[in-house]
C-alpha cells in the first residue's frame, strides 16, 4: 500500500497469502502462510512482489523472526522451526570492470577492465555452512560458504574470466565469531570437485579481511586452523 497520503491509501501490488506475520528485511518481506509454511517476497519493485523461496512443513505457521540468515518460525505442532535463507547477489559488470558487493555475508568483488571478452552478470550465491566435507581435522569454517558464476549478457552462456586475467575476493570476518579459529591461518579454499583446495589469500588482522586474485569461479569457503591442544592421557590402576 501506498501510504503517502494516509487519507487516501492505494493498493499498488499484491503477493501471495494469507500471511499471518511478517517481517521486513532490505527489499524481502517474510511471511507464515498458516498451513503452508513460510513464504518470502522479493518487493525491489513494490508495483510487482515476485515469491522467490517457500518452505512447507506439517503444521501451522503462526509467527516468525529474523536474525542474520536464519528465520526462526513458530509452529502450532512442531514448536520451533529454523530455516536458512541467504539470497544470491548479481552485478553487471561491463568490459570496463566493475563490482559485485554482497551485504549480507560482506563479501565484495572487484573487476577489472577486460576481465570478461563482453558484458557479463555475475552472481553470488551464500551456501549453508555445516557439514562441509574438510580436508583437514584442524580446519574449520567461519560461516562463510558461497558460489560465484557468470554468464554472458548477450547469450546467456556461461562466462569465465579471459586467460589471464584475475579479479579480487574480499570477504570480512567477524572477529568475535571466530571460535577457536586462528585468524592469521584464515584462506580461501576452492571446491575442485571432490576436495577443498587452498588458494593463495591475504589476511588483513586490522580491517578482519581475508582477499584472494583468482583467475576462476568456483564454490569458495573461508577456513582456517584451531588453536586445540590434544594431550594422550594415560590410566593407571592400581
Amino acid at each position: 500500500m501506498d501510504l503517502s497520503n494516509l487519507t487516501n491509501p492505494v493498493l499498488v501490488g499484491y503477493g501471495p497469502g494469507p500471511q499471518m506475520d511478517v517481517k521486513i528485511k532490505g527489499s524481502y518481506v517474510y511471511g507464515t502462510d498458516a498451513t503452508n509454511g513460510v513464504r518470502i517476497i522479493d518487493v525491489s519493485d513494490p508495483t510487482t512482489p515476485a515469491e522467490v523461496a517457500y518452505s512447507k512443513y506439517p503444521g501451522w505457521a503462526r509467527r516468525l523472526d529474523i536474525a542474520d540468515r536464519y528465520v526462526y518460525v513458530a509452529n502450532d505442532s512442531d514448536g520451533l522451526v529454523t530455516l536458512w535463507y541467504s539470497p544470491s547477489v548479481t552485478a553487471t559488470i561491463p568490459l570496463s570492470g566493475g563490482s559485485l558487493i554482497s551485504p549480507l555475508d560482506h563479501t565484495i568483488y572487484n573487476f577489472p577492465a577486460n576481465t570478461f571478452s563482453d558484458t557479463v552478470e555475475v552472481t553470488h550465491t551464500s551456501r549453508y555452512p555445516y557439514g562441509l566435507l574438510l580436508p583437514e581435522p584442524d580446519l574449520k569454517h567461519i560461516n562463510h560458504v558461497f558460489d560465484v558464476s557468470a554468464k554472458y549478457s548477450s547469450s546467456g552462456q556461461p562466462a569465465q574470466p579471459e586467460p589471464g586475467k584475475v579479479y579480487s575476493i574480499t570477504v570480512e570476518f567477524d572477529e568475535d565469531k571466530l571460535g577457536s579459529v586462528m585468524e592469521s591461518t584464515l584462506s580461501f579454499y576452492f571446491w575442485d570437485g571432490t576436495h577443498w583446495q587452498i588458494e593463495p589469500s591475504v589476511v588483513d588482522t586490522d580491517l578482519n579481511t581475508v582477499t584472494a586474485n583468482p583467475s576462476y569461479f568456483s564454490t569458495w569457503a573461508i577456513l582456517g586452523k584451531t588453536n586445540s591442544l590434544f594431550i594422550p592421557v594415560v590410566l593407571r590402576s592400581n
